[in-house]
């Protein structure tokens, strides 16, 4: 079996998570498209992805963060369409003890958890005590365009109103697809106080800040 991009399932798979994906995909269809008809697809591929890559959140745990999969629905992000994230959380924060937070942008056609899998973030952000924030995007293959953004404001916004994080200490990294995702981000809420970054790094992406 094999999930969308061609990328293969682990072979415990869950039927019941590919068969709620298929009835989303199938209202989608029967409702023409539309936003809630997305958030469902939203919401069932998040809840297929978090089955199928499971041992993939005992990678953060190893690391010494603690993660916490969610997914906000379409009216939670105020765009009509879910988004899901993985949060790593550092251990030992104690009330009151705001800490920083890195959130990194996945490459085009990977999920949050390649945040996890496939970089040093985990293990860095732990040793400096920091969050780690990895959300999608809305999609896979978003490139930063607007609802994308509204998802991840809206993302932010729920994250820092639940856990002690330092506002002044927001740090964005993005490779590739998302490192454009980063750069226009940081750029479209220079005055948010919200979703200002003190800093960012871009690596390989498709846009130039110069133009």
């Amino acid at each position: 079996d094999t999930l969308a991009g061609g990328a293969e399932s682990a072979p415990v798979a869950p039927r019941l998570g590919r068969a709620r994906l298929a009835l989303a995909l199938a209202a989608l269809l029967a409702l023409g498209g539309g936003a809630r008809a997305q958030s469902l697809v939203d919401e069932a591929r998040a809840e297929l992805e978090r089955s199928l890559a499971a041992r993939g959140a005992e990678r953060g745990t190893e690391d010494g963060l603690d993660v916490i999969e969610g997914f906000l629905d379409g009216d939670e992000t105020g765009t009509g369409f879910g988004e899901d994230y993985l949060l790593g959380v550092p251990r030992g924060v104690a009330p009151g003890d705001a800490r920083p937070l890195l959130l990194a942008w996945h490459g085009f056609g990977a999920p949050p958890r390649q945040i996890f899998r496939d970089t040093d973030y985990p293990a860095e952000c732990a040793a400096r005590g920091w969050f780690l924030l990895a959300p999608r995007g809305l999609d896979d293959k978003s490139f930063a365009f607007p609802p994308a953004q509204r998802n991840v404001r809206a993302l932010l916004a729920r994250v820092l109103a639940s856990h002690p994080i330092d506002r002044r200490r927001l740090y964005a990294v993005g490779w590739s697809m998302g490192a454009q995702s980063a750069l226009c981000f940081a750029a479209r809420h220079r005055e948010d106080e919200i979703a200002r970054f003190a800093a960012v790094a871009a690596l390989q992406g498709p846009h130039d800040v110069l133009d």
